[in-house]
């Protein structure tokens, strides 16, 4: 039976139920509606194209999903759905066969996309409607109301009632089960225990969740046989009670037959479900946050709304002190599963989709007396509600600005961006524009779609797990990346520092040639229009500082002239630029303050303009009043432009490459009154095949100097080459060993080698010679590609620049 509703502002009678209804419906239907196509002919939802693949295989013959991390009903449906346009297309002679069929649907799966969406629909439509129904049968029509406006403005049920997946159909399955348990409530009836069983074990082959209805179920039978004075030995030993259970197992065989049939296969994969949930989570998510911290923040906001999901809290106070039977069946399966999922690993606001529902009814509740509370204030007290008694619509017009228009704004924005065209879709149709047809391209998931495109790819679930030696090593010439993904890695660089490392360093070590981003931006990732990045690599032998010449050398002077005033002095020998569209344009040395917010650059000036007979460009200069603090940096690098500038290149410049000389100064070396840095580069001769580069640096460490240096290189890590014993040798002016510096004993490198890729070694060594000398080399290189230029031992001698200061090594 329907509550009396007695509403002095907005009248509402069982009568109008229909009516209020059918607007309802049709506002949900224009929001679930708008964008229904989006993406398409792409497929960018990878749960959508797993599912479409698995209907497909049912209807090719083959109806074991194979497939168990979801059950299988509503592959089932979608395939029964598709079969329509089987049927419809052979009627027709549009297909003659299933195999046309599928190859309709690899040429393009739109048709079928939106007839899988538009089942979504239609089940998000009549979830709204049961909400409703639940709501005026729970506790009156005006609650029913606020229920349904809360669901149609709920912006993860409406963003998920956009995709052809099993989420709504559960969901659905589920509301549709309680309202047979409300029904035992009220009336008992064994068909109403058969019916809820039934759709309980629908929900749980549409998606696993549905069991835990036992919990109001039971609740529901308890309460109602209480109330027939039953005892408690045939509460429990209650047929209809029994035979629901029983009916949730046939109802389960149905929609997921083969988790009976193909056991093995369904335990597996239910095993590795729980896995994912309970212990591994989401990859790329936050290990650090808890789940539960995490849907108090987002879960509830996201679902309900950000001033709505304060009424949960309000609802949950009042029920505490004034516990309601049927509030406490409403609430027991969203409670219950709110404790599991904040046990999970992996989060996502989409995890409280299944209780969304029921904590919406309650919602609705609690927003119907609210009203009812305001109507019993006396009129003659407050001139307020003179005013809301003479315009019946003021009052809820005014609650529901706060209540609703958050999320209805997040909804709307949301089904906009869903009517205009992907950013992966511009971004493929750009790189099909502008970059050349051939080009290496490295790609991650989420990104555009450019697999049989003419373009030789390098496709990696995320290329995080990489880095640019690798990408650099296989030649790669263009990177792009989406937010979806590397927007989980770059906010959680604690838990996942070489993932984050790397997209920073893309910003750092390569440039930047489009973005594309969305109108709008969520702040939890969104699968919709994600930032795709593109940048380019250079196709340099080094693609990174000081790569754009064979040899480099640098020598920074720093002379105190006050207590934090010192002047400074640099100058660089660079010899044989690489000839190529990558021009260096200035160089420079960099002094960041420890906060980051000041940064003084000093550029040297060409003091050759043209080149000699060595291929060698010298630059120098120097500035006073220089401020260095503890924990100040020094960058060293260069600026450089693309002459001639290729097409895809928006930007003109001009670029940079740095390297960071010193990560922070320590108070006792400031206390020196003189300050020496060096930097020394330049590739292996190549003489025994040996294809590597080496970095030496010595830098001041408090009253001595520290002596680094590093090898690297991608053959070394995933070549067919090892190197044995490399080193690093400071030379006095005679060129006797003054300290030698092993980096690594043994075979290094990716061919029978201890260890892959380079390595690096420092040192601390008193005091440096005048004019020193810097060499490395090793004891043997073997290339299994060259193996007759084996040999060795191999040394060789680092480019050398100094200041004619007597006392420049003090």
């Amino acid at each position: 039976m329907e509550n009396k509703v007695k509403n002095n502002f907005l009248l509402l009678t069982p009568s109008s139920t229909k009516k209020i209804l059918l607007y309802l419906l049709l506002v949900g239907l224009f929001i679930r509606a708008l964008g229904l196509n989006f993406g398409l002919p792409f497929l960018y939802h990878v749960d959508e194209k797993r599912f479409a693949e698995i209907s497909l295989n049912y209807l090719k013959g083959d109806l074991n999903p194979h497939f168990f991390h979801v059950p299988s009903l509503y592959t089932y449906l979608q395939a029964g759905w598709w079969g329509l346009i089987y049927l419809g297309g052979k009627l027709f002679g549009a297909f003659h066969s299933v195999e046309e069929l599928v190859k309709s649907f690899s040429a393009n799966p739109t048709l079928f996309i939106i007839i899988g969406r538009i089942l979504n629909l239609l089940f998000s439509l009549g979830t709204i409607a049961l909400v409703f129904d639940l709501g005026r049968r729970m506790y009156s029509l005006r609650a029913g109301l606020w229920a349904s406006l809360f669901l149609i403005f709920s912006h993860i049920h409406n963003k998920i009632s956009h995709y052809s997946l099993p989420d709504v159909p559960m969901v659905f399955f589920l509301v549709l089960s309680y309202y047979f348990i409300w029904k035992i409530m009220e009336r008992g009836q064994a068909k109403n225990y058969l019916l809820a069983g039934f759709t309980a074990g629908l929900a749980t082959a549409t998606k696993y969740g549905g069991q835990l209805l036992f919990l109001p179920l039971f609740l529901a039978h308890l309460f109602y046989q209480r109330r027939q004075k039953k005892t408690w030995l045939s509460i429990f030993l209650n047929w209809p009670l029994i035979l629901a259970g029983c009916l949730f197992i046939v109802a389960f065989f149905i929609g997921c037959p083969f988790a009976f049939l193909d056991f093995k296969t369904f335990w597996k994969d239910f095993q590795w479900q729980s896995q994912h949930l309970y212990t591994v989570g989401h990859y790329g998510g936050s290990t650090s946050q808890s789940a539960f911290v995490f849907y108090l923040l987002y879960g509830f906001r996201d679902n309900l709304g950000p001033v709505a999901q304060w009424l949960i809290l309000l609802g949950l106070i009042l029920f505490f002190l004034r516990p309601k039977k049927k509030d406490l069946i409403l609430l027991s399966y969203p409670l219950l599963l709110f404790v599991i999922v904040s046990t999970w690993k992996a989060k996502a606001v989409r995890y409280l989709l299944p209780f969304t529902p029921f904590l919406i009814i309650y919602c609705g509740k609690i927003v119907d007396n609210l009203q009812s509370l305001f109507e019993k204030l006396p009129t003659s007290s407050f001139r307020v509600n003179k005013v809301f008694s003479k315009n019946k619509y003021l009052f809820p017009i005014i609650l529901g600005i706060p209540l609703l228009f958050p999320q209805a704004y997040k909804v709307s924005r949301f089904d906009i961006s869903l009517t205009q065209k992907d950013t992966r879709t511009q971004a493929r149709e750009w790189v099909l524009e502008h970059l050349p047809h051939g080009s290496k391209i490295a790609l991650e998931m989420y990104g555009p779609p450019l697999f049989n495109c003419g373009y030789e790819l390098l496709y990696r679930h995320t290329i995080g797990n990489v880095n640019l030696e690798f990408l650099a090593f296989r030649e790669v010439n263009f990177i792009i990346i989406s937010d979806i993904m590397y927007h989980r890695f770059i906010t959680n660089p604690k838990d996942y520092p070489k993932q984050a490392k790397f997209y920073r360093s893309l910003d750092e070590k390569t440039v930047l040639i489009k973005e594309f981003k969305p109108r709008w931006n969520e702040d939890l990732i969104d699968l919709h229009n994600p930032t795709i990045k593109i940048y380019y690599l250079s196709s340099l032998p080094n693609y990174d500082f000081p790569g754009n010449f064979e040899q480099y050398a640098q020598q920074i002077s720093l002379t105190k002239t006050q207590i934090s005033n010192w002047k400074i002095q640099s100058q660089v020998l660079a010899i044989s630029p690489y000839s190529g569209r990558e021009k260096v344009s200035r160089v420079f040395v960099d002094i960041v303050s420890p906060q980051q917010e000041e940064s003084t650059r000093i550029y040297l000036a060409n003091t050759s303009f043209t080149l000699n007979t060595l291929n060698q460009i010298h630059y120098s200069g120097e500035q006073s009043s220089i401020v260095l603090r503890p924990r100040s940096k020094i960058f060293i690098g260069y600026e450089y432009v693309f002459d001639p500038q290729p097409l895809f290149l928006a930007v003109s410049g001009p670029h940079e490459k740095k390297y960071l000389l010193v990560d922070g100064f320590s108070s006792e070396t400031l206390k020196r009154k003189k300050l020496n840095f060096f930097y020394f580069y330049r590739p292996s001769p190549a003489k025994n095949g040996d294809e590597y580069f080496q970095v030496v640096t010595i830098t001041p460490h408090r009253k001595k100097f520290k002596f680094f240096s590093q090898i690297y290189g991608g053959e070394l890590r995933w070549g067919n080459d090892y190197l044995v014993n490399p080193i690093a040798q400071i030379q006095d002016k005679r060129g006797q060993v003054v300290f030698d510096l092993p980096i690594f004993k043994g075979k290094l490198g990716s061919f029978q080698g201890k260890k892959k890729g380079g390595a690096k070694k420092s040192m601390i060594i008193p005091s440096l010679p005048r004019n020193f000398k810097v060499s490395g080399g090793f004891s043997f290189y073997y290339d299994d590609s060259l193996p007759d230029k084996a040999g060795g031992p191999a040394s060789f001698l680092f480019p050398s620049l100094f200041f004619k200061d007597k006392n420049n090594l003090k």
